[in-house]
Order: C-alpha cells, then sequence, then structure tokens
C-alpha cells in the first residue's frame, strides 16, 4: 500500500475507535489465541442506515398519499379547506390512525351519496372502524350495497289479501 507500518497502524486503530473494525479472538485447535479483524460492525452500521433510510422513504410515502388525500377532498368538495377541516382529517391520520387509502374510500362513499361533509366521511371511517375494516380492500364498495338491495328486491311478491276481514 506504500504506506508505513506505523500510518497503517494509526488508520487501524481509527477504524477500531470509530467502530467501523473490531479485533476479536479466538482459541485455535492448538489452544492458542488467534485474533483477526472483522468489519462486522461496519457492515452492522451499513445495515442499520438501510434501515433508517428505509423508513424515511416509507414516511415519505406515506405523506405523500396523505397530501393526496387534503387534495381529493378539496377537488371533491370544489373548495379550500379551512384550518380546522386540515386539523380534521389530519386527525384521522395520526390520532385515529386511518389507511390514506380508506380514507379515500370513504370520501368515494360520501361523495357517490352527494354528502360533501367531513362529518359524513368520519362517520363513514367510524362505523367501518367498529366492523373492523382497516384497509381499503376491506371496506365495503357502493356496488355491494346496490348488489344487496338486487338481491331483496328479487324476493316473490307477498299476496296483499284482506286476511283480517275473514
Amino acid at each position: 500500500m506504500n504506506l508505513s507500518e506505523r500510518i497503517l497502524f494509526d488508520m487501524i486503530q481509527s477504524l477500531i475507535e470509530r467502530g467501523f473494525l473490531s479485533i476479536p479472538s479466538y482459541k485455535n485447535a492448538e489452544g492458542k489465541a488467534v485474533e483477526f479483524y472483522s468489519l462486522d460492525p461496519l457492515y452492522q452500521k451499513i445495515e442499520s442506515l438501510d434501515q433508517v433510510d428505509k423508513t424515511s422513504r416509507f414516511q415519505e410515502a406515506q405523506a405523500t398519499k396523505e397530501g393526496e388525500v387534503f387534495e381529493m377532498i378539496q377537488t371533491e368538495f370544489g373548495r379550500q379547506l379551512s384550518p380546522i377541516e386540515y386539523q380534521q382529517i389530519a386527525e384521522w391520520f395520526s390520532k385515529d390512525h386511518y389507511e390514506p387509502d380508506v380514507v379515500k374510500e370513504a370520501l368515494k362513499e360520501a361523495v357517490l351519496n352527494q354528502a360533501y361533509s367531513l362529518k359524513y366521511i368520519d362517520r363513514i371511517l367510524m362505523n367501518w372502524a367498529k366492523q373492523k375494516r382497516t384497509k381499503a380492500n376491506d371496506t365495503p364498495r357502493v356496488n355491494d350495497y346496490k348488489q344487496q338491495n338486487a338481491n331483496a328486491q328479487d324476493l316473490p311478491p307477498v299476496p296483499m289479501n284482506k286476511w283480517l276481514n275473514k
């Protein structure tokens, strides 16, 4: 490496002090203590940085999804949201821990019922939470309601005789 022993040992000592290198020892078959250089601390630091990076990317993606919800609500309501409405929606994510996709589904439900109110969306979310529907694919679709009503209409007609007069 064209380095003197002294400089090389200083570099190794610096890596050990900063936690990138360790010198563990073990006993070999002859019973002698053998030391070796291990890069395990370096690998652990790289892995922890990767975990932090993944966590920050997840949080950024979550914030993006939440931002999309704010924009969707403003678009559907046709107006800017008030600060109180922003706070209400933010609480759905922070306090109530609703997924952004679930809030989007509740917004779709409210719009299909022509109810442009955060209270209506909040009631939908509360009902879904009571029914343990926490993910977007768990939420009932409006088409499901229409299908249930169609099944109810397929019942045979009930005769309307005057049975009380008999």
